[in-house]
């Protein structure tokens, strides 16, 4: 039995976990949730649970976009994106726009900070998902629909911080 999908909402479950709890309001998702509760209401349960679980800068600050690496790399692996006579293998994909979100924070083009850690970590979860895909690519897993992959990459505009 194939587990990509399971692993994959594994690391993102806990990739938001750590976006709503750990990092700053102004986050897309934290902008969300403060409008469906209230900023008292936010404010008190991501402390209290700060006060619970502390957690290193590491993994509040680079894990989660390797984690967001990782999920998509496996599940949109074996998927190829075709442009004209083109064809790429989404594999890539994750790397690309995860090395693309450190340019654009290095040249100081966003509200987000440069880490060259965060760019070890991105390398790291995207060959650790290279590795498993190429040991776990099966012909019987089915191909994930392009609306599902969609959203994979639209958690990173719920993971942007604005102003």
């Amino acid at each position: 039995m194939n587990h990509k999908y399971l692993y994959a909402t594994i690391c993102l479950l806990v990739s938001l976990w750590i976006y709503v709890f750990y990092r700053v309001e102004q986050i897309v998702v934290n902008r969300i949730i403060i409008s469906i509760t209230s900023p008292a209401f936010f404010k008190q349960v991501s402390l209290t649970i700060r006060n619970l679980l502390p957690l290193p800068n590491f993994v509040v600050y680079s894990l989660p976009e390797g984690l967001w690496v990782f999920a998509i790399t496996i599940i949109s692996g074996s998927q190829i994106l075709k442009i004209g006579k083109i064809k790429l293998t989404m594999i890539y994909i994750p790397l690309i726009v995860a090395c693309l979100i450190e340019l654009v924070q290095y040249m100081r083009w966003s509200k987000g900070t440069f880490d060259i850690l965060d760019i070890a970590v991105v390398w790291i979860s995207w060959m650790l998902a290279y590795m498993f895909e190429k040991q776990n690519s099966t012909k019987h897993f089915q191909k994930p629909k392009v609306f599902y992959i969609f959203l994979m990459y639209m958690i990173v505009v719920l993971s942007c911080a604005w102003k």
